[in-house]
């Protein structure tokens, strides 16, 4: 039986392991390189061992002017970049996010057992196989975080469940997960602050020790150190402009959204069973009806209640109704504040704003987590009833014969439940197995754009004639031609290689707002260096001697190479 159990327990993790090293492995193969929102990730992660290190997030979509809450991403991937520059941010991602699913079981299981973890596998699969992306682009900010509130999920539960040693893990991934990207950060703290109420109050009944608290407020104070120092040193503090003017980017959605989201998040079918490469426009989520997202706390508060009082009390069914409306409100809430224009906005390759929909997935698998565990007790507690009912009204057996039979039972009874877990661990294996599988082979099948490929083609050749042309220095970087987005590419995937190089490169404010401070042109006179993209050839223009970024590009001789 023990070894039956360590198979089981082994069989989760992997099953949640195996998508992410076949994503990471199909990603790297052929060459791959950050760019994009990647590129200005791996900057940050290469810079937090730096002078220049980052205390801010990812720049928010959703609030022009601001970041996201924290730098705790850049941290976990800064030994990862060192380590390997051009895929380190990749493999890196691809480790953390197979521990957050190795945490999140862990959680579950210390919470409900064997059957808890499987059923956190479970949900972990789920979340990949709709968002395949997750696999094959795990440092992608909001595709990291998400594997990180799933972790926090499932710590919260453990917590509400009575297990309160598991706060300070869901103090650390649920600060990781609020920093990676804001769209996780209201659920993240409500989560915090519920397990910690639920905490105390147990060890207040229990008159147990405070030793749980201590790391986890420590966690908690090591994860905020930066953002904190940032809101009150800084002229603008991030934090305060994130509750302050998160509504700069036009009228929000308002709580009619946030309703309609939740409804979409939980209501069958549930926005979460469509494809998510198909799903064009954050609308989608809007399309129920308000009411419907009220209905759906409605179940979350009746099993809640019922699950804590006697004769359904469980405290599990009852963590899960907390974690559902937790979670739901949150959402609700989130989704409001999204801005109207965001809102209309269609799916434009690069300018899509569909992952916003990602916390809708945990919501809806929370609630129906939720409704299948009280369905699943009250069927037990109505067979318990029957079968005491008989055992009371069935009239005592007399003579030896009635006591063989009542031996021969005894026996089929024992090892029924023998042969009942065996067939279930088998089924469970089989099926984890098989998600697995599914899982994994969407991460292979997700090709490299042309658009990608052509933009690694770019930074690849015009960082090799960088170094053939100039030691490592400061230099000024200018992108030209092309549309916008091949020119941010280029830009922040040129600026990540040269800084791994050595070189310290300066763009203009558009793009240094993106990847730091550090990045900003400044007024010295320092070389200055110019890509001019064009479709069928790039030309590196590099300045003799250095000029300033006033100078109209005279002065001196103007070397170039053209490359194919």
């Amino acid at each position: 039986m023990l070894k039956r159990g360590l198979a089981l327990r082994a069989a989760t993790h992997a099953a949640t392991w195996l998508p992410f090293t076949d994503g990471a492995i199909a990603t790297m193969r052929g060459g791959w390189l950050p760019i994009n929102d990647n590129a200005a990730i791996a900057v940050r992660s290469w810079d937090a061992l730096t002078r220049y290190g980052p205390m801010l997030g990812q720049p928010s979509r959703l609030a022009p002017g601001v970041y996201d809450p924290g730098p705790a991403q850049y941290w976990l991937l800064a030994l990862p970049v060192h380590a390997d520059p051009m895929e380190g941010a990749l493999w890196g991602a691809a480790l953390w996010c197979m521990l957050a699913c190795s945490l999140a079981i862990e959680a579950a299981r210390s919470a409900a057992g064997t059957a808890g973890g499987v059923l956190a596998a479970a949900g972990l699969l789920g979340a990949i196989l709709w968002i395949p992306g997750v696999t094959h682009l795990p440092v992608w900010n909001p595709w990291f975080g998400l594997m990180f509130f799933l972790a926090a999920l499932a710590a919260a539960w453990a917590v509400l469940a009575g297990r309160r040693w598991w706060w300070p893990a869901l103090v650390i991934t649920a600060s990781v997960a609020a920093q990676a990207h804001l769209m996780y950060a209201l659920a993240c703290g409500a989560l915090v602050l519920v397990a910690l109420a639920v905490g105390l109050a147990d060890s207040l009944r229990a008159r147990a020790g405070w030793w749980w608290l201590v790391p986890g407020v420590i966690a908690g104070l090591g994860c905020w150190s930066l953002p904190l120092i940032q809101e009150f040193t800084a002229r603008h503090g991030n934090l305060s402009a994130l509750l302050h003017d998160s509504g700069s980017a036009g009228p929000a959605g308002g709580l009619a959204f946030g309703l309609r989201a939740v409804a979409a998040s939980v209501q069958p079918a549930p926005v979460w069973w469509t494809s998510f490469p198909r799903i064009h426009s954050l609308g989608l989520a809007g399309q129920r009806p308000a009411a419907a997202g009220v209905a759906a706390f409605v179940p979350l508060a009746a099993i809640g209640v019922a699950a804590s009082l006697r004769p359904l009390r469980s405290r599990l069914v009852a963590a899960l109704a907390a974690l559902g409306l937790v979670v739901g409100l949150a959402a609700a809430v989130t989704f409001a504040a999204i801005p109207a224009a965001s809102i209309a906005q269609q799916n434009a390759g690069n300018d899509s704003l569909t992952y916003l929909m990602a916390p809708m997935y945990p919501v809806g698998m929370v609630t129906w987590l939720a409704v299948a565990a009280a369905a699943a007790l009250l069927a037990r507690r109505v067979v318990a009833w029957v079968r005491a009912a008989r055992t009371v009204s069935a009239p005592a057996a007399a003579g030896p014969q009635a006591e063989g039979g009542s031996a021969r039972r005894a026996r089929r009874i024992t090892a029924t439940p023998w042969l009942a877990r065996g067939a279930g661990t088998l089924a469970a294996v089989g099926a984890l197995a098989l998600a697995s599988f599914c899982a994994a082979d969407g991460a292979q099948a997700a090709p490299r754009s042309d658009a990608d490929f052509t933009l690694i083609q770019a930074i690849t050749l015009v960082s090799r004639a960088v170094r053939a042309e100039l030691p490592a220095q400061r230099l000024k970087l200018s992108v030209t031609g092309l549309d916008q987005h091949f020119r941010r590419g280029v830009t922040l995937g040129l600026a990540y290689v040269l800084v791994t190089d050595g070189y310290r490169p300066e763009v203009v404010p558009h793009y240094a707002w993106q990847l730091g401070p550090a990045f900003t042109f400044h007024g010295q006179s320092v070389l200055r260096v110019i890509v001019k993209l064009s479709p069928r050839s790039y030309m590196v223009v590099i300045g003799q001697p250095p000029i300033s970024l006033t100078d109209g590009g005279g002065g001196g001789h103007v070397p170039y190479l053209r490359l194919s």
